[in-house]
């Protein structure tokens, strides 16, 4: 960092264009390999742009505080990854209550698409659902699923990944439906994430019961 600044007389305004441009590439690479494998369309250019403009700061990787779940009953991160129009939802749980990598039993993933309305913050953003996968990561994560048969499954094996994308949601399967619509309210301030919606709520699934305030004893903060 200091021999950019040294020989670089605007290291901020480099940085700022060095950010745009991976972000513009990363949006660009990511649309033509996914329509070469036939999974999903490409990003919509149009939104990604207008996300962009409206709020930068918000394609960063967002990881919140270590918390209880109410699902598996152990210790969880919840992260975002923001990138174009599409995102990454991620529930991660964990065997020992300070959320220590090594310790990761299973992780939930979502991928979708989103939209920022506005360039004002705190400011609205729709998210709709596409996907989902669960990864089994060590034995507590295996013992949890078997003995539930999550999602109807009856047995896992450590590393075993399952497509959720269209299980239907019940008991065993707490899980968010694909196509469904996420009407958030949102902030980005001093490198921190806030939502409207809370780590363990449901989502608004209807615009009209979109959040009005923030969660601000839940922050999100920008993974470096």
């Amino acid at each position: 960092m200091f021999a950019s600044n040294l020989y670089n007389p605007h290291p901020r305004k480099k940085n700022m264009i060095y950010k745009k441009t991976k972000i513009a590439f990363s949006i660009l690479a990511t649309g033509l390999a996914v329509t070469a494998c036939g999974e999903k369309a490409p990003h919509n250019l149009v939104t990604a742009s207008q996300n962009e403009a409206r709020a930068p700061a918000l394609t960063e990787n967002w990881r919140s505080n270590c918390v209880k779940s109410s699902l598996f009953d152990v210790s969880m991160l919840v992260e975002y990854e923001f990138a174009g129009d599409a995102f990454i939802e991620r529930y991660r749980y964990f065997s020992e209550s300070d959320c220590r990598n090594d310790s990761e039993a299973a992780n939930i993933r979502y991928l979708g698409r989103f939209e920022v309305l506005a360039a004002v913050e705190p400011g609205g953003i729709d998210m709709r659902y596409e996907e989902a996968k669960i990864q089994i990561k060590n034995e507590t994560g295996r013992k949890i699923v078997d003995a539930v048969d999550f999602c109807g499954r009856e047995e896992w094996a450590i590393g075993d990944e399952m497509d959720l994308t269209n299980a239907a949601r019940g008991v065993t399967c707490p899980i968010k439906s694909v196509q469904q619509g996420r009407f958030d309210l949102f902030k980005v301030e001093n490198k921190t994430l806030y939502f409207g919606t809370g780590y363990l709520e449901g989502d608004a699934e209807n615009p009209a019961d979109r959040p009005r305030n923030l969660k601000m004893d839940q922050p999100f903060r920008e993974v470096e």
